[in-house]
This record gives structure tokens, sequence and C-alpha cells, in this order.
């Protein structure tokens, strides 16, 4: 996706021709207004003279009008079920009844109407995209602020617009938190059936930038990437825009030899992901280790003894290996599974030592139910070296399939970063602040890249607090829901001040909304000297 207006001729089409050059194969521009629709011809005309023929996707909101006209120009149109004919989220709006849920219902087809007309006209494709931060009121009231209602909105109007004749449609069920869009994207495969699956756009949006960015992409579409499940993919990154398709392209790659990995395993993953762990509670230790599981954190950490101890990462203890046997650890290291219901030891606890952990642990989760015993893996630099790797790692951290884990002295200090952050992505272990920020589009009302360099620069040091940086007001406050903090674009130069959901602080100017936020930070009592 550019981050440059239409209407900005040269900066677009120089955006396109770079995300051409490194390989995109779909470019979305935002069309918020008529005047940027009317600068698509134009635009076409440029991109013709330049031979870029790449596909162009209109990203409309809150206007079914604009996504009726920009079925002329674009090969796809991507709406909004949340903001395109409902009232959108915390609108205030009362308890809606059984008869008004089915109004609004009916009211959204009458407005899905003349667009799946043009859509027909000019066989055009649409994109069905759901954000959890813009899900109806109507939604919100009837199926929760959840991956249910996410599901819900987005087969709504897959339903009217295949009653409507139009079969062109992609879904993308889209949010923050990675592990909701897990779960969100398993759900609809679910609820879809049994009508034929339909063809998916997978991301996490307003996932950040840098280690984080990649991380929590990852977390979020890996696993799914992993399944089988995804058409297109879009890295959403606080970042120039060749960057995402840099990233992108190398998951993509990486996971493509996902085929030649255990082809007698079922590809596709059906536990229920409630992402909660069977014996990781307070109180519960492990033989050997005065040490028990749980204490705020779903997942122990413990380190194997270094001649360095580890850089940045806050252990819950230490084990020492020498001659191939863990030193003060009463448990079992598992080289393998072969048959998990005959060969388990009893044990108080299992360190898992496996190349590639994640068909072993959820075949023995699949066949036992429950794990009989702590389980732990031996977490080795190649657990870290490649995106296929760090999937495997983060599934099996979001899918709840492991207690513990024991760094290996070999660890670098990159690798020490990436675990560091994946526990981060999949909500097991909070250690950082974390940053909700988007990815930036012509819609933002700031210069977002460096607005968020400086707000990392001056509270990267809160620990667990969440701030959301958010280019404009489409996903702004609903995607930062569980935020403690909200910096978001109101009009061009001006920005608001959130403090959970409250808005705090109207129409600052630009220039002082930093330490405005800083100032609202220290008096919550948020704040801590680095």
């Amino acid at each position: 996706m550019i981050t440059a207006s239409a209407v900005q001729l040269a900066q677009a089409v120089a955006q396109i021709q770079e995300l051409d050059q490194v390989g995109c194969q779909l470019i979305r521009l935002s069309i918020p207004s008529k005047k940027e629709l009317d600068a698509i011809p134009a635009l076409r005309l440029e991109l013709e003279r330049l031979g870029i023929n790449r596909p162009l996707v209109a990203d409309v909101h809150f206007s079914p009008a604009l996504a009726i006209l920009s079925c002329q120009w674009f090969e796809k149109v991507r709406i909004n079920p949340g903001n395109f004919s409902d009232s959108p989220k915390n609108s205030g709006s009362a308890p809606i009844d059984p008869a008004a849920f089915e109004a609004g219902r009916l009211r959204q087809k009458e407005a899905l109407a003349p667009l799946a007309q043009e859509l027909l006209k000019y066989d055009r494709a649409v994109r069905v995209g759901v954000n959890q931060g813009s899900l109806s009121e109507r939604m919100m009231n009837r199926y929760g602020d959840s991956p249910l209602g996410m599901v819900h909105s987005a087969l709504e109007t897959v339903d009217l617009l295949e009653e409507l004749g139009v079969q062109k449609i992609v879904i993308s069920l889209k949010s923050s938190n990675p592990l909701v869009v897990q779960k969100a994207y398993r759900l609809l495969a679910q609820l879809r059936a049994p009508k034929e699956p339909l063809p998916l756009h997978l991301g996490v949006t307003e996932a950040g930038d840098g280690v984080m960015g990649r991380a929590k992409s990852l977390a979020g579409v890996g696993p799914l990437l992993y399944d089988g499940l995804g058409e297109t993919l879009r890295v959403s990154l606080t970042e120039p825009c060749k960057n995402e398709i840099a990233y992108g392209r190398t998951l993509l790659d990486s996971l493509a030899v996902r085929e030649t990995l255990a082809p007698e395993k079922p590809k596709r993953w059906f536990r229920e992901l409630d992402h909660r762990r069977v014996h990781n509670q307070t109180g519960v230790g492990l033989t050997g280790l005065e040490l028990p599981l749980g204490q705020g954190a779903p997942v122990l950490l413990l380190g194997l003894r270094p001649a360095v101890e580890y850089s940045g990462l806050e252990t819950n203890g230490w084990l020492e290996f020498k001659e191939g046997k863990l030193v003060g650890f009463e448990g079992t290291v598992w080289p393998q599974i072969t048959d998990p219901a005959q060969v388990l030891p009893p044990a108080p606890g299992l360190v898992l030592d496996l190349e590639q952990p994640l068909l072993p642990l959820r075949e023995l989760y699949s066949r036992l139910g429950q794990a009989p015993a702590p389980l732990g893996l031996w977490v080795k630099p190649h657990h870290l070296h490649s995106p296929l790797a760090q999937t495997e790692l983060a599934a099996l951290l979001g899918e709840g399939l492991v207690d513990f884990l024991l760094l290996d002295s070999g660890l670098s200090l990159e690798d020490q970063l990436w675990v560091t952050h994946l526990l981060q992505a999949t909500r097991t272990r909070i250690s950082l602040t974390d940053y909700i920020a988007c990815p930036s589009c012509s819609r933002t009302l700031f210069d977002l890249e460096s607005t968020t360099a400086r707000i990392k620069a001056k509270t990267g040091h809160l620990k667990g607090l969440k701030l959301g940086i958010m280019g404009c007001i489409v996903n702004g406050p609903g995607e930062m829901a569980d935020a403690d903090f909200g910096y978001v674009g109101s009009g061009p130069g001006k920005v608001d001040l959130y403090r959970g959901q409250e808005r705090v602080e109207r129409n600052l100017p630009e220039a002082q909304a930093v330490e405005a936020l800083l100032e609202l930070i220290q008096k919550s009592g948020f704040w801590r000297e680095p």
C-alpha cells in the first residue's frame, strides 16, 4: 500500500514504481474522497507510459458512493463492513434487538446493491476487509469486540454480495493482536462451512516497525501460512513501503519449503485456539528447580549457564549442561516423538530437544488432549535462523503448547532479541513497551514514521505499557482498544490524545503532541525514569 495520495501524482507514481521494482504483485491506494478518485485516470496513463501493469486496489471507508465509482478504475475495491452503512463502533447507540439487527442487515444489502452492479459490469473483485478496530456497533452489540464479531461481520456482507450475484470476493480479518488474527481466520473456516472457502488476504494491522513489527506479523500470519491458509499477504510496517515487500517475500520464500516437511502430517490444525496452558499455574514447579511456573508470566524462561549472561533477556533461573546432561533437573530430555501415548515417561517435567517442534507437539496434544507434565522446549540457534523456524516457535507459543523455554547458551544477541519479541508478540511474556502503530497511508495526518521513532525513543523503557500511534480515525481509537494511551491524528497537523478509550486532549498541534503525551503518561502514574 502506498502512503502518497493519488493527487500527489509524482509521489504516487514513484512509490508504485518502487513497489513494482521489488516485486509487489498488488498495489493498494487510499481513496478517502472524490478528488483522489478523480486523479486516478492521470495516474493510470503515467503507469502505462512507464510500462507498469500491476493491478490496483481502491481502499474505501465510510462512502458507498466512492466504492461504486472506484469500480471503473480499479481491479479490486476494498470495503469495510464496519463503516459501509452501519453506525461506527462506540457510537453510543442503544442495545440492538433482533428486529433492529435485521433492519441493519437489510440496510447493508441496500447499500451493497449498486456496488454489486458495478462490480459485475466491470468484472471487478471486492475485498470484504474487516478490521477489529472498526467493527460496527451493530456487530459489537450482538457478538462483542471479538474474533466472532469480526467473522460474522465479514460473512454477513459476503452472503449479501453472493445473493446479489458477486462471485469475485476476498476476505480479510485484521487486528493489531496477532492471536486475534489467528483465531478469526480459523473461526472463519469453521463458520463458512459447508460453503466453498473464499480467498483470504492475510495481515496483522498496526504491527509497528523494526523487529517487533516483523515479529507481530510473523506471529499472526506465519502459522496460518504454515497451515496452507491465505492467498495474498500484506506485512504492515511503519516503514517505507518497499520494506513491507522485502519482509513479506522473505517470509513466503522461507515457508515455501513447508511442502517438503513431514508430508504425512495433516496440513491444517483444528485444535481450538484458546491460548491457555494446561500445567502453567502458580505453585506448579519442576523438581530440582525452586521456581514455580506462572508468577505473572505464562511462559517461564530458563537459561543454560553461559560464559556471558544473556543481554536484555530476564530469565527466571539457570541450569548447567555438562557431559550431555542437565545438572539439577530431575526431568527428562525428550529427543523425539514416535508414539506419545506410549513412550512418555512419568516425569515432573519434560524438556523437548526437537529440530522442528510444531508438528510433533500438535500431534501430542491431538492424541493426549493435554501433556502429562510441564513441557519445555530447548531453544537452540537453529530455531531462530529462518522465518520458517521462527514461525514454528511463534506458533507453539501462541497455541499454548509449551510451559517454559530453555535458552541455549549459543544464542546470539540477535537470537535473544527475536526470542524476546516473539514472546511479546504472542502475548506470552511482556517485557517491552508495546506499540500499536499503523503503517501509514494517504489518510495519515502527520509524519507517522518520525513521530513513532520519537515516541519510542522517549518511552522504550516503560515495560508493559501499551501505546497506540494512529495516523487517522479509521481504525484509531478502536484498534487501540486495550492500549493505555493513544496518539491519533484528528486533522492535518492535529492530534488527539487518549487515556484508554477516553479522549483527553483534542486537536493539539503536532509540534506539541509528543511532549503532551509524555506529560499525560506522567500525570497518570505510568511513568518511570529510565
